[in-house]
């Protein structure tokens, strides 16, 4: 207790007063969707923090805040239990859809899926994961000609004619004009979470707490905007 009492005793009361660096890790659809006014809002209120973006995909950035070397991350929420230790604040729940080019006419999703060449996001990422057991569910066989886990990069794949593809509705693409066909998939929709993770023993301190407010706010703004 004393020596948490004396490791409390160097930590600012209020987020203005931190100098430093703060180190977040993000996947590339939070960095190019809701992070960037986030991480305005927190230079507006803690100008003296440095924050350090570290990119990366879900699992190697699960694996770095374990480790210690990330303050904050902004993830897929994995599909296995998490450590106690660790806690998770829900940002965004994104719904799939099938991706098609503008040329298929085909409107059951399921016969799409069973019929057309598959770009397939990557079976190793946590929301590839998700799209591999709805396949599982759905007893649907795919032929894949591409696997990868950019999601803007599937969409200029299936754009090209390349293939159809399951993805999220996240990234570029619905701030542009994308020439895909879009189709819910109606009840057997399934969601991917985008989560903030932090250790416990951070997550009550006033810098942290003012990062996961701005995120919770900015992220709000861009799903009432969609």
């Amino acid at each position: 207790e004393i020596f948490e009492l004396f490791n409390r005793m160097s930590i600012p009361d209020h987020p203005d007063e931190y100098r430093g660096e703060m180190k977040i890790g993000a996947i590339a659809s939070a960095q190019t969707g809701f992070l960037p006014q986030a991480l305005l809002r927190l230079r507006q209120r803690a100008p003296s923090v440095e924050a350090k973006l570290m990119p990366g995909v879900s699992l190697n950035l699960l694996s770095q805040l374990d480790a210690g070397e990330l303050d904050a991350a902004i993830l897929i929420k994995p599909p296995f239990e998490l450590p106690k230790e660790l806690h998770v604040q829900v940002l965004e729940t994104e719904p799939f859809v099938l991706i098609t080019p503008l040329d298929i006419a085909e409107q059951d999703p399921l016969r799409i899926l069973a019929e057309q060449p598959h770009v397939r996001y990557d079976r190793a990422s946590f929301g590839g994961r998700q799209v591999t057991q709805f396949l599982r569910e759905q007893r649907i066989e795919v032929r894949v000609v591409l696997e990868l886990d950019e999601l803007d990069a599937i969409v200029k794949f299936v754009e090209s004619g390349l293939g159809v593809a399951l993805i999220p509705r996240a990234g570029l693409w619905l701030e542009r004009d994308a020439r895909v066909r879009v189709i819910g998939l109606g009840e057997m929709t399934f969601f991917r979470q985008v989560v903030l993770l932090m250790r416990r023993t951070q997550r009550d301190l006033p810098l942290h707490k003012l990062f996961a407010q701005c995120l919770a706010r900015d992220a709000q703004s861009v799903k009432s905007a969609d």
